[in-house]
């Protein structure tokens, strides 16, 4: 347990945050053996919604095995999440978790990709909200894909998920959330950055311009002080809000709409 604490506490900024996820999601495998996994992080309020989405694993119908993944931009609503599996055994923070194998129509795009990379499973998960403010909720839910629960992984399930729910709501969230790719509603002061409806952030315009002038993930990782993994983090966020699949379109776009 003290080994994880710190694993949690190294969850510092957002530039290291896919490294430090999939750091801590192996530590949590050494110690409980399950074959996928997601967290979710969700801040509500009345102006904005905002939030991380972390999956690791593979489902057993893909070919190819994919390492850890994340997402920061707009919340997956956890209720609304939850309501996608079958839930029993509540204890503490922690339930036993099933797929419900229903039909969800109403669910948004990304409720409905995260969720889809837990169906056809069961095992432990455990979720855990508080408030910020008395505007101002946040909520965690990390949720394993396990065989045999027990007691006393339920519990320890809850004790993991209350320490990282607490990291990334102090840690994360009250960084500058304009570098963290949030806020992706908000009106932009310059208005070079949200031409044509894009916007690109500050970590992801350094990453794009350092493309442009031919370098390579490593060698952007080099200069940035941030590792390759977290470059091609940005860059996949960069492609995604461009609607291109490589650098070259991405190149191309940037250039042509002047968003750098």
């Amino acid at each position: 347990m003290k080994t994880l604490s710190c694993i949690i506490s190294e969850i510092l900024r957002p530039t290291d945050l896919a490294d430090q996820l999939d750091r801590f999601t192996e530590k949590v495998r050494e110690v409980v053996e399950f074959d996928r996994c997601v967290i979710l992080h969700e801040r509500k309020s009345t102006a904005i919604s905002h939030g991380m989405v972390y999956r690791y694993g593979v489902r057993t119908d893909q070919a190819d095995c994919s390492p850890g993944r994340t997402l920061c931009g707009p919340a997956v609503d956890l209720e609304q999440y939850l309501n996608c599996f079958t839930i029993s055994n509540p204890l503490d923070h922690a339930f036993q978790w099933q797929d419900c194998r229903g039909e969800f129509n109403e669910l948004g795009h990304i409720t409905d990709d995260v969720a889809s990379h837990m169906r056809g499973g069961e095992g432990v998960a455990a979720c855990v909200r508080s408030s910020v403010s008395s505007a101002e909720d946040v909520g965690t839910v990390l949720q394993l894909e396990c065989a045999d629960v027990t007691v006393h992984l339920a519990l320890l399930v809850s004790f993991i998920a209350m320490h990282l729910h607490a990291t990334l709501a102090m840690k994360i969230m009250e960084v500058d959330q304009s570098d963290a790719g949030f806020n992706l509603g908000e009106t932009v002061a310059n208005p070079s950055l949200d031409l044509s409806g894009i916007r690109l952030t500050r970590k992801e315009r350094d990453v794009i311009k350092w493309v442009i002038e031919g370098k390579t993930a490593w060698e952007i990782g080099k200069i940035l002080c941030v590792s390759e993994r977290t470059v091609k983090f940005h860059l996949t966020n960069v492609y995604e809000k461009l609607k291109v699949s490589n650098r070259a379109q991405a190149v191309a776009k940037v250039s042509r709409l002047g968003l750098i």
